[in-house]
């Protein structure tokens, strides 16, 4: 009896425990709700533009912000999109998501509304997949009225309702193209900048992938495009651009009309520059001093100083000058520099001298490397060589007083006839020899401080009127600065539908 009655008082319990389960913890429901806010001005805050951009949204540029959510298989479960005139923030409301884990991409543009069509620089493809979803380039030319940002987030739905913000950062670069005069200034009808080696046009947005693997390019088959320019009166102008790159090697070419057809030269040709994903610089120019002054392309605010330096007379020829080092420590130095150009990619040997390396700082302006080993060992020797002819000598040797250089006088053998204007470092470590090449341009040329050339110093007034100048046999000097008639690709649709007006330009 006593056994029956436990036995019912177990199932007792266990109903009671059953019922329990049922009427006070229901089962989750198998849908929920998420909420998606976008932060519209997070982009162009981030980079400086927020002013310039609101300021045009009541005109004609618009906002364009679309969310996709994908599921945990990859697939496009639900896309919302909107178009807006201002900087107020976003919400996009997605009912009834199964209960999973989800991806959301969030991409914002902008474009120019024409009207009756909308001049769209970009558009997304291939979107039913994560793994195939992108943006692509329509055109090759863009202002900051048509920037890019992406964002995105991983969320999970169990039958809850949450809330997630979307803040877009700017995929690609602005840049502000400028130059010491307009181009009519310089003779010409257009100056271009150019990407050499690739073409960036699109961007995968599966966030998975890396950001080496997320950027779409293409080999430059044919002509190259532009991807920034300067048009008969301009000085200077803001592009946005998909380009962007630790060492991108960049050309700065001139356009004239020559009788039917346009005469490209290319005045910079594919100096490596950094240009971060994602930031905001300028790419300034003078065409007049692009023998001895290469391009600068950094931040705004650097500008000034650079080209503080830059007029009083400071040439840009700063040279690795630590004797006994190696041609890795060569390099590690060459890329720190705002430019450089290749020269030889490789160590060559330098009859009387020794094993020579060599690249430009400007595109007629080099700095030379003498080692004593045929694997880069032991630096020697250094010489900044500038082919520009038309400089005078006065021109190295100010530079060198403004860089701390002392001078010393005319250094002159005994058994030769170079008198040559030797400088001291500041620190006492280095000589520096400048002389005239017969040949044409001038030579700074290095090495370690040997007091024993003390001795020969002898007052500039001595010296006999022809001093300062010699024979040097150099190496060649390798790419030229050259021109070329080329398919004039500037004159098509890039330069018809470039959107200034957007911008209050004409």
């Amino acid at each position: 009896m006593k056994k029956m009655i436990y036995l019912m008082t177990a199932v007792i319990v266990t109903l009671a425990f059953h019922a329990c389960s049922i009427d006070d913890n229901p089962a989750p429901p198998s849908t929920g709700q998420a909420v998606i806010t976008v932060n519209t001005a997070a982009m162009f805050e981030e980079v400086g533009l927020a002013e310039l951009i609101e300021s045009n949204l009541p005109k004609n540029l618009c906002l364009a912000d679309t969310v996709l959510i994908y599921d945990q298989n990859g697939q496009l479960v639900s896309k919302l999109g909107t178009v807006t005139k201002s900087f107020e923030s976003l919400t996009f409301e997605f009912d009834d998501l199964p209960n999973g884990t989800y991806t959301l991409v969030g991409w914002q543009t902008s474009y120019i509304d024409k009207g009756t069509t909308a001049d769209k620089h970009f558009a997304l493809a291939n979107e039913e997949e994560l793994s195939t979803v992108k943006v692509v380039q329509l055109e090759p030319i863009h202002n900051v009225a048509t920037t890019n940002g992406l964002a995105s987030a991983t969320v999970t739905v169990n039958g809850n309702s949450f809330e997630a913000t979307v803040t877009p950062k700017l995929v690609g670069s602005i840049l502000n193209l400028k130059s010491e005069k307009s181009p009519q200034e310089y003779g010409f009808d257009e100056i271009s900048l150019y990407r050499m080696d690739l073409v960036t046009t699109g961007i995968w947005l599966d966030p998975a992938r890396s950001e080496d693997d997320r950027w779409i390019t293409e080999p430059i088959v044919d002509d190259p495009y532009p991807f920034a320019y300067l048009y008969q009166n301009e000085t200077e102008f803001m592009h946005y651009t998909f380009e962007h790159g630790d060492d991108l090697p960049l050309s700065v070419v001139t356009w004239k009309p020559v009788g039917d057809t346009y005469e490209a030269n290319e005045i910079v040709k594919e100096g490596h520059h950094k240009l971060l994903n994602g930031s905001n610089v300028v790419y300034y120019f003078d065409v007049d001093r692009a023998s001895y002054q290469p391009p600068f392309c950094g931040p705004e605010d650097q500008l000034p100083a650079w080209k503080a330096d830059r007029d009083a007379g400071i040439l840009v020829n700063d040279p690795y000058l630590k004797w006994g080092g190696n041609l890795a420590e060569v390099e590690a130095h060459k890329q720190t520099k705002q430019f450089w150009s290749v020269g030889n990619d490789q160590l060559e040997f330098w009859e009387n001298n020794g094993w020579h390396y060599w690249y430009y700082v400007a595109s007629g302006f080099t700095e030379q490397y003498i080692f004593e080993t045929k694997d880069g060992q032991d630096l020697t020797c250094v010489m900044c060589i500038c082919h520009d002819a038309t400089l005078p000598i006065d021109v190295f040797t100010k530079s060198l007083q403004l860089q701390g250089y002392t001078y010393l006088g005319k250094l002159h053998y005994p058994d030769t006839e170079d008198y040559d204007d030797l400088f001291l470092s500041a620190d006492g470590k280095t000589e520096a020899m400048v002389y005239l090449n017969f040949n044409g341009g001038c030579i700074i040329e290095y090495f370690p401080f040997d007091p024993e050339d003390l001795n020969y110093i002898v007052p500039a007034s001595l010296a006999p009127a022809n001093s300062g100048m010699r024979s040097i046999a150099l190496p060649a000097y390798g790419r030229a600065t050259h021109s070329a008639t080329m398919h004039n690709y500037l004159m098509k649709s890039g330069r018809q539908t470039r959107p200034i007006q957007a911008l209050g330009r004409n």
